[in-house]
């Protein structure tokens, strides 16, 4: 009898310390991101940890970003890193192509945390097309300075162009046009080659007006 009292004492003592050694506690993982739909390029986000109750711990977070059920990237923000109230981890900019992902945040405590659901948050995402660009020149006009408007879209497909400005209007030279425009190497059908060649040479054109103009002068 003595016996068996002391063997459940014993075991008392053992569950005692095993629940100080990790005291109850509740935490939470969100993905901080504005929206669900990004264009290409413009996609940011953060993961944050947040103490619903319980006491300080220790905090390992990790979190992925999938395509298609392929990896696509993988972040480890915290590993064992104390946390008291919350903890948010520094800003990500993925360069992801257009597609659709997943996003997989996830958290663990060194602390018995009572809800373990929350500590998984997932959140899909679309990245698509950029909206275009405009490109603008100034040109003169009967002494007056206008503006040439040039739209480009961000993937290349197009090259639309619009005139503010009379046809007799002269270009003045500019040297930001070749900086401000950026292209990306995709796919091109004949016709919208056809329409980036026009869009090329009328400001081509418009350039070496420029240097006749400046030349005469």
């Amino acid at each position: 009898m003595k016996m068996r009292f002391l063997m459940a004492f014993a075991v008392f003592i053992l569950i005692s310390g095993f629940s100080l050694a990790q005291p109850e506690c509740d935490y939470k993982v969100d993905i901080i991101a504005n929206g669900e739909e990004f264009d290409k390029g413009k996609f940011r986000w953060r993961m944050k940890a947040v103490k619903l109750e319980g006491s300080p711990t220790n905090i390992t977070g990790r979190a992925t970003i999938e395509s298609a059920g392929r990896l696509v990237k993988e972040y480890n923000p915290w590993n064992s890193e104390p946390i008291s109230k919350q903890k948010t981890s520094i800003e990500y900019s993925p360069n992801l192509k257009e597609d659709e992902y997943k996003i997989t945040a996830e958290i663990k405590t060194e602390c018995d945390d009572a809800n373990r659901e929350n500590n998984i948050d997932v959140k899909l995402i679309t990245i698509k097309s950029g909206s275009a660009e405009h490109i603008e020149i100034p040109v003169v006009n009967n002494n007056t300075i206008q503006k040439l408007n040039i739209e480009i879209e961000a993937n290349n497909a197009a090259c639309p162009i619009q005139e503010n400005a009379s046809k007799d209007s002269k270009p003045i030279p500019t040297s930001n046009v070749a900086k401000e425009t950026v292209y990306e190497p995709v796919y091109e059908s004949s016709n919208q080659k056809a329409k980036n060649l026009i869009a090329y040479l009328l400001l081509g054109t418009s350039i070496l007006l420029n240097v006749v103009l400046i030349w005469k002068r």
